[in-house]
C-alpha cells in the first residue's frame, strides 16, 4: 500500500465522519423542534377557551338539561327550569 492510497483512505475516513456527524445534528435538531413544536400546540389547546360554553341538549319534564363546559374543558350537566 502506498503513502497516498493511506493518506487518501484517511482524507475519506475523515469526511464520512463530518458528514455522519453532521446529519445526526441534523435529525437531533428536527426532533428536538418538532418536540417543541407539539408541546407548544398542546400547551396552547389545553388553554383555548371552549366555543360553546351552555348548551341545551335535552328536555326533562319542564326543564332544559344544559351541558357546561368549563375551562379544562370537562363537560357538566344541569337542569334548568323556569319557574
Amino acid at each position: 500500500m502506498s503513502v497516498t492510497t493511506m493518506i487518501g483512505s484517511a482524507r475519506l475516513n475523515n469526511d464520512m465522519d463530518h458528514r455522519t456527524e453532521m446529519i445526526i445534528r441534523a435529525v437531533a435538531t428536527s426532533v428536538a423542534i418538532l418536540g417543541f413544536m407539539i408541546l407548544t400546540y398542546k400547551i396552547v389547546e389545553n388553554n383555548a377557551e371552549p366555543t360553546e360554553k351552555f348548551k341545551v341538549v335535552d328536555k326533562y319534564k319542564n326543564c332544559d338539561v344544559v351541558r357546561y363546559t368549563d375551562r379544562s374543558n370537562q363537560l357538566h350537566h344541569f337542569l334548568h327550569c323556569n319557574p
